[in-house]
């Protein structure tokens, strides 16, 4: 597997470590939930995070989802309280072809 390839399957896996349970997390923990080093984990996490993918607490240092992925701004929940991600799920498993969703920005 060539290193770029490596690399953009590494930083999936730092965006699927975090859940709902778990929305935040910090980088040891995330780099012990996706089994690389703490150094590496941070490389990837800054690259993620200029690309607003990732936001990092400047406080407490502490990451979560960022508004590439549409999971960051109470402007992505219906009046219902459910996500926009939420109902693209909804609409995707009632027949729609996803190309028909847009996706905020």
């Amino acid at each position: 597997m060539s290193p770029s390839v490596r690399a953009v399957e590494r930083s999936l896996d730092i965006l699927l470590c975090f859940t709902r349970e778990e929305p935040i997390r910090s980088l040891g923990q995330i780099a012990e939930s996706v089994h690389l080093s703490k150094p590496t984990a941070h490389r990837l996490l800054g690259t993620l995070e200029k690309k607003r993918f990732v936001i990092r607490d400047k406080v407490k240092g502490r990451y979560r989802l960022g508004v590439r992925l549409g999971l960051d701004s109470d402007q992505y929940l219906s009046e219902d309280g459910k996500s926009h991600q939420d109902k693209m799920v909804r609409e995707t498993e009632a027949g729609f072809s996803p190309s028909s969703i847009s996706i905020p920005r």
